[in-house]
């Protein structure tokens, strides 16, 4: 079914997201039997624990066929009453995600083109909380990751 996009996309690449409603060995999959290398993933590092799977397996699953990386840090709890998590977002760098593992984790597939920072921000009472919220861990991510990705002569 992917494949027949193909010829649609001589000058664009498509990347499929990975989410909670299918495992990643799926989407791999799909992808591969598109036989195009102008079809890849767009990995989320947080989607797919709705679908019981961790980072090492989505790494392994579908690291190779990534094109656009949403690096997505998180936060995993008990609740109170012990039965049962909480994932709720960090701003990068303050979570469990690790980070510069996950970015040495793509170097060997050289197929990864862009990273985009997206943050889960749990909402405030009032929109103006939340907005000043999202700016500050914005500004927070972007701290933490300039040094990631600074190139060193």
């Amino acid at each position: 079914m992917l494949g027949q996009s193909v010829p649609l996309l001589t000058r664009l690449k498509l990347g499929i997201e990975n989410h909670d409603r299918f495992p990643a060995a799926t989407l791999r999959e799909m992808v591969e039997n598109a036989g195009s290398d102008r079809i890849g993933v767009c990995l989320d590092t947080a989607n797919s624990l709705g679908a019981g799977e961790g980072l090492d397996t989505v790494l392994r699953e579908l690291g190779p066929l990534t094109l656009n990386l949403h690096i997505k840090d998180f936060h995993i709890a008990r609740v109170p009453y012990l039965m049962g998590f909480t994932v709720e977002g960090r701003p990068a760098g303050a979570g469990q995600l690790d980070v510069p593992r996950l970015l040495t984790g793509f170097t060997p597939f050289h197929r990864c083109e862009t990273t985009v920072l997206e943050l889960w921000t749990p909402p405030e009472a009032e929109i103006e909380r939340t907005v000043a919220k999202e700016e500050s861990w914005a500004a927070q991510s972007l701290a933490y990751w300039k040094p990631l990705f600074t190139t060193k002569a």
